[in-house]
């Protein structure tokens, strides 16, 4: 049986999100595995050099906030019975979440595909609790 001890999951407040944690609050309790939730705030950037990285309209820390606050209300019930942390971090998403779990050594990183390809037909792999 394999060993995994973190999952890392990166939502973005989806439907989709909401679909897939059963599985991965299942999936944690299977291998009595951590989870860290992971938001990640993409940052706005000038579209020519010399502007400015984050156009003064918008507040980055007050945005900043209203997703922490966010995060930690996301999917409560769902997690309530497995070890969970629950981060916001800025940047690019797909280079945050790969360098977090290079980082922080997560064994498994369980996110929603939109359920139109190939990936579906795994779902029942994945079980029930």
């Amino acid at each position: 049986m394999p060993s995994l001890k973190h999952i890392l999951f990166p939502v973005d407040f989806s439907e989709q999100n909401r679909a897939i944690a059963p599985h991965v609050a299942c999936m944690a309790a299977r291998y009595r595995a951590r989870v860290t939730m992971l938001h990640v705030l993409e940052t706005p950037t000038g579209v020519y050099p010399g502007w400015p990285e984050y156009p003064s309209m918008i507040d980055l820390p007050a945005m900043t906030e209203d997703r922490k606050r966010q995060i930690h209300s996301f999917l409560k019930s769902e997690f309530e019975t497995v070890v969970t942390a629950r981060l916001v971090l800025e940047g690019a998403p797909s280079q945050v979440i790969a360098d977090y779990a290079t980082k922080e050594k997560v064994d498994l990183i369980m996110m929603p595909t939109h359920g139109y390809g190939p990936f579906r037909r795994f779902s029942p792999w994945l079980g029930h609790c």
